[in-house]
């Protein structure tokens, strides 16, 4: 396996496949845009969601409340998610319930 060294220049972010050889040599190479990754839902998402689906409808101050406890539980949902099971499988893992 050839390492991948990544870097950031000007926004963009340099992907680089190393072959560790007498010299070096670079094997592969690709350039993509920065982006952030997607912020992970929290507890005000998750709220927002469940109000919607039972038919309240949102007000101005929802919004603002919903943003204020994102701030205060970032990843909320998919901590808890991970932790009963549904989560991403890790490898070696079943994606199945965890054991008790």
């Amino acid at each position: 396996m050839n390492p991948d060294v990544r870097f950031k220049v000007d926004g963009k972010v340099w992907h680089v496949e190393l072959q560790l050889s007498s010299p070096p040599k670079i094997v592969n190479w690709r350039v993509e845009d920065d982006q952030p990754e997607p912020a992970a839902p929290g507890l005000g998402d998750a709220v927002a969601a469940a109000t919607k689906a039972v038919g309240v409808r949102p007000c101005g101050g929802c919004q603002r409340r919903q943003e204020a406890l994102n701030r205060a539980t970032p990843g909320w949902v998919s901590r808890l998610l991970g932790r009963l099971g549904f989560g991403a499988a890790r490898p070696g893992r079943s994606p199945g319930p965890p054991a008790r």
